[in-house]
């Protein structure tokens, strides 16, 4: 439970954030903050050694439920992904609690807060079935697989090719071990 640890989180994400990285921003970099806090709220839940007060899980539920929201909204791939945290944090309050009630709501509430300001305004301009068919039905009957291992193993050799990008992404990764 410690702030360099978010702040490790952040300087990850903050790499992919530079000019000149694939001199593209990608769905996938703004989804590493909502990644990294929802998972620094995650281990604020599980590695707490007294316990944890119901306010701060409650904060906790409350961020990852955002994060699923903002996540969903930006790329709905990288929420099926993050759902692993979710799932994770219910099953250790099936273990430690018995009321589960304010934290699943706390959990909705942040997917409520960020999802309703969009449905709002799809439901205002009728562009909401434009969404629901664009965004997830023709997504899911056009996505293919991976392009490969070569492929894969280039983009991945291309993050480390930049020795700014390389100190950052090293700096990152010890304050994350840390």
């Amino acid at each position: 439970n410690n702030r360099v640890a978010i702040f490790s989180s952040f300087l990850m994400a903050l790499a992919l954030f530079m000019p000149y990285h694939d001199n593209e921003f990608r769905a996938e970099d703004m989804c590493v903050l909502f990644i990294s806090s929802s998972l620094y709220s995650l281990c604020k839940v599980l590695y707490v050694d007294d316990g944890i007060d119901d306010k701060q899980l409650l904060k906790s539920c409350f961020v990852i439920g955002v994060s699923l929201g903002a996540t969903f909204l930006i790329k709905y791939s990288n929420t099926a992904m993050l759902l692993s945290l979710p799932i994770v944090g219910l099953i250790y309050l099936i273990k430690t609690r018995q009321n589960l009630l304010k934290p699943v709501l706390s959990l909705f509430g942040g997917l409520v807060c960020i999802f309703l300001p969009f449905l709002v305004y799809m439901l205002v301009t009728g562009s909401l079935d434009d969404f629901l068919n664009e965004y997830i039905i023709n997504t899911l009957l056009t996505v293919r697989g991976s392009l490969g291992i070569k492929q894969d193993f280039m983009e991945m050799a291309y993050l480390f090719a930049n020795p700014v990008r390389f100190t950052i992404l090293t700096i990152g990764i010890l304050g994350c071990l840390m």
